[in-house]
């Protein structure tokens, strides 16, 4: 609201100030219009227009709307913008492809070699041999397809979530503001781990609301399975994981199951064999002794450093260039990375006006730019000749006007979710919470590591249901006081 940033095609944020007046009217206004459109409604009860819509209802699914438009909008921007990769995204596919031949002598997975500085990546490396063997090599487009898929199921767990935390009546709402969310769609081209990690991890959540339910087994497994598949994709979904087991903790608290204990264990198990299994497969394949990469820790202190991009943002190589320096030695790396931290941690001792600056930067740089980087990781290839819409949307008017509806909507998804906090504030359904638990450790933990705005995304959507539920809510309650205050003036 005060403050909203951008990132340019070279990744590089921008920040600008923000027009408070014109994010509060957004916000007022639209809940002004849901609450006219619930009290309209709600005084043509008995209404052929009533009728009509339930036998519609009848028919029609409106969630299986939301994920027919959902498909068709993929499809269609995948085929549309015909986006390739680079960095990472193409470092892995070329990996995969490599891979894929008999002769591969996992010079990638030596000292100097990709994967041997992120061998956490293996996971994804074998899904993409998955999909290039079915499809063919570098076969983006198939895996774009997988992407929009994931999308759906996300759609479908995160509408089910809503109704698992205390609102069905709020499912609508969340389907439409899924739709209206167009990062979603717009990450269907990014050919990584991003998209597929958000739909299993929150496939886990989920299926961890059903065990609270029905307290079943295979709603263990299920969940459990979920997490492990995210971890493959993306190792931090242990966020995602560690939120399930503190509501997994405080669930044993209140209600004593051995069943809950296996449940905590079982999910551990299979986040680590995601995590770490791919890596043991390839070790067993190349004979090769893989080790951890990059220490953890260099992307700490990554995280404490200045960046041409933003503070604490990808900092040009420095920790691949520590690591080689270090002679590959992951301990001696180590020790130098938590030098540069003593000596990042005495700057800001001496000068704490910066270190709040630093931190500020870093938390809006990653929060309050409303793309998600959506459009930085939607470029295409300069040889692709789009169709008009698709070339307005990515360069021309229709760019601006996507960007600010979407930094009014990140407005209106963070507002209503602090709406939310207020008016459940003495819930005691500590279930109501799991969601947001993996957002709150995603922002400490972003503040920490590595920043950038495609980490954020996949916590930023949690907050949907929060969002919708809450606009519920106010809807219900404004039309109970006008209808009150209606019968008040017709006994006068």
């Amino acid at each position: 609201m005060l403050v909203t940033c951008s990132v340019d095609e070279y990744e590089v944020v921008s920040y600008s100030s923000d027009r408070i007046y014109v994010h509060v009217l957004f916000v007022a206004a639209v809940l002004a219009v849901l609450v006219a459109c619930r009290h309209i409604w709600n005084s043509m009860r008995g209404s052929w227009l009533e009728k009509v819509f339930a036998d519609l209802t009848k028919w029609i699914n409106f969630n299986s709307v939301v994920i027919v438009v959902h498909f068709v909008l993929g499809i269609f921007w995948i085929v549309s913008t015909q986006v390739q990769t680079e960095a990472d995204q193409f470092l892995c596919a070329d990996v995969a492809v490599k891979q894929m031949f008999p002769d591969y002598n996992f010079v990638d997975y030596m000292p100097g070699g990709y994967m041997y500085n992120y061998p956490y990546q293996t996971g994804i490396v074998f899904v993409m041999m998955l999909v290039f063997r079915l499809c063919g090599s570098f076969n983006y487009l198939a895996f774009q397809v997988c992407n929009v898929f994931a999308m759906l199921l996300f759609d479908i767990s995160i509408v089910k979530i809503t109704a698992y935390i205390g609102m069905p009546s709020a499912k609508k709402v969340t389907g439409v503001m899924l739709v209206l969310f167009w990062p979603l769609v717009f990450y269907t081209v990014f050919v990584y781990g991003n998209l597929l990690g958000l739909a299993f991890g929150t496939a886990a959540l989920y299926f961890e609301y059903r065990y609270f339910k029905k307290r079943r087994l295979r709603d263990i497994v299920i969940s459990s399975l979920m997490i492990g598949l995210a971890a493959m994709m993306k190792t931090n979904y242990l966020i995602f994981l560690l939120a399930m087991l503190i509501v997994l903790v405080l669930d044993f608290i209140v209600k004593v199951r051995k069943r809950t204990v296996f449940y905590a264990i079982f999910a551990v198990v299979c986040y680590v064999f995601g995590s770490t299994g791919p890596i043991a497969l390839v070790s067993m394949q190349s004979g090769l002794d893989i080790g951890t990469g990059v220490p953890k820790i260099a992307f700490v202190s990554m995280g404490m450093r200045e960046s041409e991009l933003a503070p604490g943002w990808w900092d040009d190589y420095y920790h691949e260039d520590l690591f080689r320096d270090s002679g590959y030695d992951e301990i001696l790396t180590a020790e130098k990375a938590k030098e540069d931290i003593e000596e990042r941690l005495e700057t800001f001792k001496n000068d704490p006006g910066y270190a709040a600056d630093f931190y500020y930067k870093k938390m809006i740089s990653q929060w309050c730019e409303p793309t998600f980087e959506s459009f930085w990781i939607s470029r295409y290839e300069k040889g692709v000749t789009l169709s008009g819409i698709v070339d307005n949307i990515l360069n021309r008017e229709l760019r601006g006007w996507v960007t600010e509806f979407l930094n009014l909507y990140q407005t209106f998804i963070y507002g209503t979710s602090l709406l939310f906090v207020i008016l459940n504030r003495e819930n005691k359904n500590l279930f109501l919470w799991l969601p947001a638990t993996a957002v709150t450790g995603g922002f400490l933990f972003h503040m920490v590591w590595e920043a950038k705005g495609q980490y954020t995304f996949s916590y930023f959507v949690l907050l949907i249901p929060y969002s919708a539920i809450a606009a519920v809510q106010i809807m219900k309650g404004a039309d109970e006081k006008i209808c009150s205050l209606l019968k008040r003036k017709k006994v006068k």
